[in-house]
């Protein structure tokens, strides 16, 4: 986990390294990731999004429910 990753997880941050978990929390980020789960299947943009960012579906999953973005 890099710094940013840090922050992320205790409070509202935007900065992003080239990490795993700053790829991952990218595409958590990404309305494809909100269209996917919406749909209750991975998309094929979303699927592509993973590809290119080189992380799985769990490691985005992870990423969503550790980053503090919209956290009441």
């Amino acid at each position: 986990m890099c710094t940013d990753c840090a922050t992320a997880a205790k409070k509202l941050h935007h900065g992003f390294s080239d990490c795993m978990g700053c790829r991952a929390r990218a595409v958590a980020r990404d309305p494809r990731f909100f269209e996917a789960r919406k749909a209750g299947r991975m998309t094929p943009e979303y699927r592509r999004m993973l590809e290119q960012a080189q992380v799985t579906h769990d490691e985005v999953k992870a990423a969503a429910a550790a980053d503090k973005v919209g956290a009441k």
